[in-house]
């Protein structure tokens, strides 16, 4: 029994041609035709993966600084109205739940998993790790764009802009309300 499994999983590797970054999911059927009756669907990463992201200026959300206190908790604070603006996947009335997972794919390629959540949060985790990958300072900024072809509704491109890097808004608005200074008086939400 074991060898023919093994020779079912080679046969289904090769005839999808999968390689070593992509998915492959097993559901249960609602109605299942016996006992071990299962479906599978599988999701080629290793072809999303090795495109280029695409930073378009038309297609910038937002900028936020890295402040003294992000370096040191380990977040990054965006302010409400940023997040509901730019990110409206993002449904956050924190009497609903607290978090919600966003998946992040920087100029390199590396991909990122973030919580977003409700600022009273002092949970470290996504933004502690991606500031110490680039070394993020204070007055570092990062910026958001949405993906020219993003792998779902969740999907985000992140661009650092270090601090002696030139300051223009990509989208070319001039407006300052596109920028998080990362100082909102407690109308913010936390990238964890």
């Amino acid at each position: 029994m074991r060898n023919n499994l093994s020779d079912w999983w080679v046969a289904l590797v090769e005839v999808h041609s999968l390689k070593s970054m992509d998915v492959v999911r097993f559901y249960r059927p609602v109605k299942p035709l016996c006992k071990n009756h299962y479906l599978f669907d599988f999701v080629k990463r290793s072809q999303q993966v090795a495109r280029i992201p695409e930073f378009r200026p038309e297609n910038y959300l937002v900028q936020s600084k890295i402040t003294a206190d992000s370096t040191n908790v380990g977040s990054l604070v965006l302010p409400m109205q940023a997040v509901r603006t730019h990110f409206p996947v993002v449904g956050i009335p924190s009497e609903t739940h607290a978090k919600e997972r966003l998946y992040f794919t920087d100029a390199h390629t590396n991909e990122w998993i973030g919580a977003i959540a409700v600022s009273d949060s002092n949970t470290l985790s996504y933004m502690l790790t991606f500031g110490r990958t680039y070394h993020l300072k204070a007055d570092d900024a990062i910026r958001f764009y949405r993906p020219v072809q993003p792998l779902n509704s969740r999907h985000f491109l992140i661009e650092i802009q270090e601090r002696g890097a030139a300051r223009t808004d990509p989208s070319q608005s001039g407006s300052a309300e596109n920028d998080g200074d990362g100082h909102d008086s407690g109308q913010g939400v936390a990238l964890l």
